[in-house]
């Protein structure tokens, strides 16, 4: 079976199936120390009934094969057990713990994403309520509740004026002349 994926994931992922952590949950679900361990096997080839965790993790590691083709994104794993059904379990389970972690991986990333986006809307609604602020400071020390018509009024007083200015140079104009 193969997932692709980008290179960060596929190294997370494959440091993952190598790790500790997998090996104590395939401990957990499918007792696999039990069965590579099995006195019934051929004993050079099985893990020692005494072994320590580091040398069951270093065993274990013989077992899977991670391989990543880097130009297709394409992940393949492999299993090796005393049999078939058992590799088969194993392989499973790698694959089934595999895509939760990636799913978690995705969900914090989506998490820190939405958060980032949060504190960008956070900081914008309060440059809002700042210039808000700031309009309703202007309007209350301008004793004015809307700058526009205040300044459109004064522009049609202006404007007035001028008219008024420009009739009485042309009268002064013609009681000159």
């Amino acid at each position: 079976p193969g997932s692709s994926g980008t290179a960060q994931d596929t190294a997370a992922v494959k440091d993952y199936i190598q790790s500790v952590d997998m090996l104590n949950q395939l401990q957990d679900k499918l007792r696999i120390r039990q069965h590579f361990s099995n006195s019934d096997v051929d004993w050079l080839a099985q893990l020692g009934a005494n072994d320590s965790q580091e040398e069951f993790l270093e065993y274990f590691q013989g077992k899977i094969e991670v391989l990543h083709e880097v130009d297709s994104g394409i992940v393949t794993l492999k299993a090796k057990a005393f049999e078939a059904v058992k590799a088969q379990e194993i392989a499973s389970t790698i694959l089934d713990l595999s895509e939760q972690l990636v799913n978690r991986m995705s969900e914090r990333i989506a998490n820190d994403s939405v958060r980032f986006s949060q504190r960008e809307l956070d900081r914008a609604e309060t440059k809002v309520r700042q210039a808000t602020a700031a309009i309703t400071s202007f309007r209350n020390t301008r004793n004015t509740i809307d700058p526009d018509k205040k300044t459109g009024a004064v522009m049609s007083i202006v404007a007035e004026l001028e008219g008024k200015l420009a009739g009485t140079r042309t009268e002064l104009s013609e009681a000159r002349g």
